[in-house]
């Protein structure tokens, strides 16, 4: 079913609704396959390349290092690294919206498919 969708695009709107979840199982399980691969690949790139940049078939592949401090906020106040910062309170926000109070927002609808639980009934 996915490679007639890859074949002719168009087709989707003619899948009924358990087709459509069916051809997302099957889609997702290859993506997450794919990604398994690809980091395997880069992996085995980072562990090959011998500089931080070259050009290979008309690429340029970079091997970048990029550090994230492990600091809790105890260490970070002895250091004198911590700031105090404003921000906006989405829980109070959301009180607001259901209480009646008009506030921007904006609305965005997705799709979630997840497998039921042995305990869940279709």
């Amino acid at each position: 079913m996915l490679d007639a969708l890859r074949n002719d695009p168009a087709s989707i709107g003619n899948l009924t609704l358990e087709e459509l979840v069916q051809s997302r199982i099957i889609a997702t399980s290859e993506i997450d396959e794919l990604d398994a691969t690809k980091k395997a690949i880069d992996q085995e790139l980072i562990a090959k390349m011998d500089e931080d940049s070259k050009i290979i078939l008309g690429h340029k592949v970079l091997r970048i290092n990029r550090t994230t401090l492990k600091v809790d906020l105890t260490l970070a106040k002895e250091l004198g690294a911590t700031k105090m910062e404003e921000k906006v309170d989405s829980i109070a926000l959301n009180k607001l919206k259901k209480s009646g109070v008009e506030l921007p927002s904006e609305t965005y609808t997705f799709i979630q498919v997840k497998a039921l639980e042995s305990n869940e009934e279709e």
